[in-house]
């Protein structure tokens, strides 16, 4: 049921490229599950699929060819074919069902899964090796606990339907999108309730006609996805690590017409994500980079939350170490210009749509804002406001010369995004 569950939203032309996501990136994994998954593919077709997920790292023709004859479907049983896949077998087995009968609903599935489902565990009650029982048992307790972190991770905005089984991610450190941490920060300083951002307030057709039509959005009321203790003690940490910590830049950086100090609170970022293939002896054999990303999640006062984002693809970045310094420099330039906003009344008896603030670079690399306002009254919409209108700073990241930190020369720095 919960592997039902996983994929009972994703459409059933997703439903593979989604399952292919959470396999690991090795040989092995991948031929077995898609060859699990399409019995009657052909070498070719396996050659293309490895290409495309592998890219630089991909085997050869030669090796391509032994793993199709390697890992043919007929040569394991289900069980063994999760195994050597990474995944539970089955998840394995019900992404084959779904692709052959996309339209099958939980009743029908229970009921052709009988047999599956016996023989998944019959290997349970052979004792021989007891050793490597005991080791598939901790593989597919492992698959369940990240299940479990992800549906939890996404009752608090994480935006994927998959998390990567990995110590970092089991202490809480996964890759994120700007928008889902935003919304991890408007629920912080929402003690704990979740609500929309709106982006359209009403729809007006035909007006001053016999046949104007106004559609209004209904006020969403939110939902509770967070303990409101846990929530309050969240936004102190996170005013200190702007008194005291990495984002100490952003430390009264906002100030009223009255002298009056806006606190500010946040969480940084650093991502140098690389792609590091080893071999058996601790060899480095293959190395991709990825991208650099630096990261500014923040909130102000009560009434406002956002994020900043450095972001260079590609093999470009290797030219590049900025840390999360730049994005809380950004919000240091970018905060006298808000002031407008900070300034003006609470929005509370109507929703106003969220606005945008961008703040433009190049082709090497963006650097990204949004300022959002948020009805913490309990009673509200939780609707999201933006300056009156956007404003842009230039951020020339090819300007920044390889090997140097262009805001501080000790590198303050951060940890990777994480929830």
């Amino acid at each position: 049921r919960k592997f039902y569950r996983k994929y009972q939203e994703v459409d059933s032309s997703q439903v593979e490229t989604v399952f292919l996501d959470g396999v690991r990136r090795t040989p092995r994994a991948l031929t077995t599950a898609y060859r699990s998954l399409h019995p009657s593919a052909t070498e070719a077709e396996l050659a293309g699929i490895l290409r495309r997920r592998l890219e630089e790292t991909a085997p050869n023709d030669k090796q391509i060819a032994s793993l199709y004859e390697e890992y043919a479907p007929d040569r394991y049983g289900l069980a063994d074919q999760g195994y050597l896949a990474g995944v539970h077998p089955l998840e394995l087995w019900l992404v084959g069902y779904r692709l052959e009968h996309p339209g099958a609903g939980i009743t029908q599935i229970l009921a052709d899964s009988r047999n599956e489902r016996q023989q998944v565990y019959t290997w349970l009650f052979k004792t021989k090796r007891k050793d490597a029982q005991d080791a598939r048992i901790r593989s597919l307790l492992e698959v369940e606990a990240f299940l479990e972190i992800q549906r939890s991770w996404a009752r608090l905005g994480y935006p994927f339907a998959n998390l990567v089984p990995s110590y970092a991610t089991s202490i809480g450190s996964s890759g994120d999108r700007p928008a889902a941490l935003a919304d991890l920060m408007g629920i912080i300083l929402n003690d704990g309730v979740r609500r929309p951002n709106v982006r359209v307030v009403d729809l007006r057709f035909a007006s001053g006609t016999p046949f104007e039509t106004d559609l209004e959005r209904v006020p969403d009321a939110g939902q509770q996805v967070m303990d409101p203790a846990v929530a309050r003690r969240l936004r102190e940490e996170l005013v200190g690590v702007v008194s005291f910590g990495t984002a100490r830049r952003a430390f009264q950086s906002v100030t009223l017409d009255d002298g009056t100090i806006v606190p500010v609170g946040g969480k940084t970022g650093t991502g140098d994500n690389r792609i590091k293939i080893t071999a058996p002896g601790g060899q480095r054999v293959a190395a991709k980079v990825m991208n650099r990303t630096a990261s500014f999640v923040f909130l102000v006062g009560d009434r406002f939350f956002g994020t900043i984002v450095a972001y260079v693809p590609g093999e470009q970045a290797r030219n590049y170490n900025f840390t999360s310094a730049l994005p809380v420099q950004c919000w240091k330039t970018l905060a006298p210009r808000l002031h407008t906003l900070f300034q003006s009344p609470p929005q509370t008896d109507a929703m106003v749509p969220m606005d945008t603030t961008s703040v433009g670079a190049d082709s090497v690399g963006t650097v990204g804002a949004a300022a959002v306002e948020t009805d913490s009254s309990g009673t509200g919409t939780g609707a999201a406001s933006g300056p009156p209108s956007a404003t842009s700073i230039p951020v020339a990241l090819d300007a920044i010369p390889a090997g140097s930190d262009p805001l501080d020369a000790a590198h303050e720095g951060g940890s990777p995004q994480g929830r």
